[in-house]
């Protein structure tokens, strides 16, 4: 079972990796954060011009959808939040 689980999440850095290299047309780094406790993952993502921060947070056990919307809610109301660079709504990725 836990080869299972540990396949599975390298499956999705993997993925991770590859829509990053399309979002920022560079190779990156990704060097994983403290764990918490829930389903998501964040990684520092280094290039050669920028350190940015990676959510992965699978859209079967996080709404996404709701993140990305108060994210543009507080904007608006110029509540200092992360800005938002990339999202990918079917994997469960965001950059910030």
């Amino acid at each position: 079972m836990t080869f299972v689980v540990r396949k599975s999440i390298d499956s999705r850095v993997s993925l991770l990796r590859d829509w990053l290299k399309e979002i920022l047309s560079a190779e990156t780094d990704l060097l994983p954060l403290p764990v918490e406790a829930s389903t998501r993952r964040f990684f520092r993502v280094v290039t050669p011009t920028s350190r940015l921060i990676a959510k992965d947070s699978p859209p079967r056990t996080e709404n996404n959808e709701q993140f990305v919307a108060l994210s543009e809610v507080f904007r608006n109301q110029e509540i200092p939040v992360p800005q938002i660079i990339g999202v990918d709504l079917t994997q469960g990725f965001i950059l910030v």
